[in-house]
């Protein structure tokens, strides 16, 4: 499964992809990558995007997966789940209301993140045997590759 997980500030960059690579993300996301997020991801979404009206868009890129039953979404029920050890919460530079983030990525198959927030990719790279795949930048990462 081709899944990926990306923060607000990347999804923002979708509505209007000027940057290089954003319209190739889109059409792989639209044609066979699976946008991988939750409830706390949609709501950012929802407040840097929803106004646009680009075919390019993340909340019409999600729309279009859940049309076609590909189910991208990690549940509430999920992320209550995923426990993080006090360990491991004592050694996070990230903000506590990133952390459905950080789970979502861990719960997702193949754990790959593009964010501009160093703290979040910092937690991820850093977290005992989850291999990660971070970025600041969609070229950073070799998204549509198999596996």
């Amino acid at each position: 499964m081709k899944d990926i997980v990306l923060d607000s500030m990347i999804a923002l960059n979708l509505c209007t992809p000027i940057k290089p690579g954003y319209n190739e993300l889109a059409v792989w996301l639209r044609d066979e990558g699976i946008i991988r997020y939750c409830n706390y991801l949609y709501g950012e979404y929802s407040r840097c995007c929803a106004t646009s009206p680009s075919t390019t868009s993340i909340i019409y890129l999600i729309e279009i997966q859940n049309r076609k039953g590909i189910a991208g979404k990690i549940s509430n029920e999920q992320l209550k789940a995923y426990k993080f050890k006090p360990k491991q919460l004592r050694s996070m530079k990230s903000h506590l209301k990133d952390h459905p983030i950080l789970k979502t990525v861990l719960l997702s198959e193949r754990k790959i993140l593009v964010s501009k927030e160093q703290n979040l990719i910092d937690d991820l790279e850093g977290f005992p045997g989850a291999n990660c795949v971070c970025g600041t930048e969609i070229d950073q990462i070799n998204y549509n590759a198999e596996g």
